[in-house]
């Protein structure tokens, strides 16, 4: 195809003008290439701006940080997660993207950046690490699902902020004389560490990334959870919940606001939960725990008063309830540096991120 211009016509002032323009953005093209080349050819040093620091848990539960600064020299770009962390054996690595993959650390390499690779693997960038990690928060839906599988009727009391430290003081004080009495082992939740996050793993038995349910804003599961499988099977399922909707689910759910006054809505989801027996999968959720260590701090004797009487409504709600029973929480807390008279979480931390899980074999 044969292409013409025809002559445009312009005088020469106005041709001067759009010369002038075009040797000016030139000039400006050709001092990019030379500062991009220069750049790329300058090696970085290691300052601040390029390492991290890494939030780690302990094998022994403690919380520590590991500067990765101080490891690297000038040059040298991975380390063998091993040297920064001998003899630790099994790591729970946390990606900032919300998955956890459980390797040994001398299958992996981590860069200055904090990004980490598994047996030579696609790097990704890590959130925090668990040393030698228990189970995770997705076992609640593994349990529910094999317990589906033989036939039996399951119902999950989920004690929203209860962490495990938590459970292991009022246990030692003789606040929960039930659920003392239960199979209980330590597990761990998903990052961040907060209710909606936490919530669909626990009953879609996948990571955050997988959910797509990564911050508080998030509400609506990516994927298939206990009660669609429930369903799919022909059971019947309920949902008792406080005052709103955590995250969208299958099935009928019934939302209870705090009807007579008291500061809590646990009496009144209590009630929801007798009312409703009559199902194959109920989830029984609990806010007054959590309400308490953030009013007053995770270790304070409101938050210890209000573990004991869940510990009752625990107890009732198993004495009427003839098949499994799992009881877990979706993260706990730590005390906020106010006089230790407020509790927050959403951190990588210990108490955060640790939480019980119990249960109860039918009969």
């Amino acid at each position: 195809m044969k292409i013409t211009c025809k002559k445009s016509g312009i005088n020469s002032k106005r041709t001067q003008q759009l010369y002038g323009v075009a040797l000016f953005a030139a000039v400006l093209f050709f001092c990019s290439l030379w500062t991009a080349g220069c750049a790329k050819n300058t090696p970085v040093a290691a300052t601040s701006q390029t390492t991290v620091s890494l939030p780690v848990i302990k094998a022994d539960g403690t919380d520590s940080v590991l500067e990765l600064a101080p490891y690297f020299t000038e040059n040298q770009q991975t380390l063998a997660v091993d040297e920064l962390l001998p003899g630790d054996g099994l790591l729970a690595l946390y990606g900032a993207d919300g998955s956890i993959v459980t390797a040994d650390s001398g299958d992996c390499l981590l860069d200055r950046q904090g990004r980490v690779s598994v047996k030579a693997g696609e790097p990704f960038l890590l959130q925090g690490i668990i040393v030698n990690p228990p189970k995770f928060i997705t076992q609640v839906a593994e349990i529910t699902k094999q317990a589906l599988g033989q036939n039996q009727r399951v119902m999950i009391i989920y004690l929203d902020g209860f962490g495990f430290d938590s459970y292991q003081e009022a246990e030692k004080l003789g606040k929960i004389p039930f659920m003392a009495g239960l199979q209980a082992e330590k597990v761990a939740t998903v990052y961040p560490s907060i209710t909606p996050v936490a919530f669909a793993a626990m009953v879609t038995g996948q990571t955050p990334d997988i959910t797509g349910v990564r911050a508080r804003a998030d509400h609506q599961p990516a994927c298939s959870s206990i009660f669609d499988l429930a369903l799919a099977q022909g059971r019947k399922t309920f949902i008792v919940e406080g005052d709103k909707q955590i995250i969208k689910l299958a099935g009928e759910a019934e939302f209870n606001p705090d009807m007579n006054g008291d500061g809590s809505t646990d009496d009144e989801v209590f009630a929801a939960a007798l009312s409703n027996m009559e199902v194959d999968l109920l989830l029984v959720h609990f806010h007054g725990i959590d309400d308490a260590c953030h009013n007053s701090a995770p270790h304070s004797q409101e938050a210890l008063t209000v573990i004991n009487k869940t510990d009752e409504l625990v107890r009732d709600l198993c004495r009427m309830w003839p098949g499994k029973v799992i009881i877990t929480a979706d993260h706990g807390q730590h005390e906020v540096d106010k006089d230790g008279k407020e509790g927050n979480h959403g951190d990588f931390r210990a108490s955060d991120l640790f939480i019980p899980l119990l249960t109860r074999e039918a009969g």
